[in-house]
């Protein structure tokens, strides 16, 4: 299988929809026949941020896989850091190095922007996961995740 891997960019809208379908299959796993996305405006609006960066594996013009990334300013020194937030491949694709070829790209965008650290969250019973960013070379921390809701008291 061959594949590229690209940073999307404002024109890109067509890809980022796909990825975000994908992201809902695999993340989500709804019955649901199709989600609905947001506008093409509104894409084209977090594809424009500076801070917001999309990386997508394409065979042809078909989204085999993505990873997304938020970029950090640090207030505490001088450093910033990448929060990366899904990556997903789609099943036909797995086992074939595509997640790792996203994660590469991201690790090199972050490389030449000065960014000193990438960090991902993956839940502890997701041992696919866990495993993946250990054969990165990932460093594991035991930490606690905790969402706050701030529309309902």
């Amino acid at each position: 299988m061959k594949y590229s891997v690209a940073k999307l960019g404002p024109d890109d809208l067509a890809a980022f929809r796909e990825l975000l379908l994908l992201f809902e299959r695999v993340f989500h796993d709804r019955q649901t026949p199709e989600p609905r996305l947001p506008t093409d405006e509104y894409l084209r609006h977090l594809l424009n941020k500076s801070d917001l960066h999309v990386f997508a594996a394409l065979d042809g013009a078909r989204v085999a896989g993505g990873v997304t990334g938020y970029e950090l300013e640090l207030c505490t020194r001088d450093a910033k850091e990448i929060y990366v937030y899904d990556v997903a491949v789609d099943e036909g694709y797995r086992r074939q190095g595509v997640a790792r070829s996203l994660v590469g790209a991201m690790r090199q965008f972050a490389r030449d922007r000065s960014v000193s650290v990438l960090f991902v969250e993956a839940h502890a019973e997701d041992s696919g996961a866990v495993a993946f960013y250990q054969a990165l070379g990932a460093e594991m921390e035991d930490v606690k995740h905790f969402n706050l809701d701030v529309l309902r008291d």
